[in-house]
């Protein structure tokens, strides 16, 4: 949809972002920044360890020798998991915390994972729940990639009328050459569209008048310029 605006430009346009209203939405996110940030709560089990001496490590981590977080400073870090540190020959997991989401129609639910070198007798991968129990349906599992070999988004599709939302991510991994990470957890549920409109094109016609090009059609509100940010006024 193209619309034209009559606006002085004081400064260059770089970017616009629409920031119109968004229906009622609830998120829910974990980056393992130790911040308030961190809203989703979870549960790690076996309990986190770090030993580098061993190189056993199951816990929250600034950049290693071989990954990086994905967003932020920290991310959760998985190396050499079948071990006497606290480890074993067993899946690791990470339990979020249950969350309602039945007052809302739409549920968007996202994780990145990193893994190198995984091998046929490893895994990773992750189980959703969409009730309020306590137990995990093992058939449910989802086996992951084992060599991305870069930081891949997960998008899980919530069934449409869940109640509950849960969230178990796994490994189980042997050596000292195969290494992993999780990051960006986050769950985000809502009631209509959520996603604001993006500029996919910007000209300035002349010295009052700019032209726009968005990615979807916009309502009155778009003409408010107090709605957009990028540009000096």
């Amino acid at each position: 949809m193209i619309q034209s605006y009559t606006k002085h430009l004081i400064c260059s346009l770089i970017a616009l972002v629409f920031l119109g209203r968004l229906d009622a939405q609830q998120t829910f996110f974990q980056g393992f920044e130790r911040s308030a940030g961190d809203t989703w709560a979870f549960t790690a089990t076996p309990a986190a360890y770090n030993v580098p001496a061993a190189e056993d490590f199951w816990t929250d981590t600034t950049t290693t020798n071989s990954i990086n977080p994905a967003s932020g400073n920290r991310f959760w870090y998985m190396l050499d998991l079948e071990n006497p540190s606290g480890g074993g020959a067993f899946f690791h997991t990470l339990d979020f915390q249950t969350v309602d989401v039945a007052a809302f129609s739409t549920n968007s639910l996202t994780f990145k994972y990193y893994t190198i070198g995984y091998e046929a007798a490893d895994s990773i991968g992750y189980i959703l729940e969409t009730d309020n129990g306590t137990t995990w349906d093992i058939t449910k599992y989802v086996d992951l990639n084992r060599n991305t070999t870069a930081w891949t988004v997960v998008e899980i599709a919530v069934p449409a009328g869940a109640q509950f939302v849960r969230l178990r991510l796994m490994a189980k991994q042997n050596g000292g050459s195969d290494f992993a990470g999780f990051d960006d957890v986050q769950l985000t549920s809502s009631n209509g569209d959520v996603t604001p409109p993006v500029v996919l094109n910007a000209q300035a016609l002349n010295d009052q008048t700019v032209r726009l090009v968005f990615s979807e059609s916009l309502d009155a509100t778009a003409e408010n310029m107090a709605n957009y940010t990028g540009v000096a006024t």
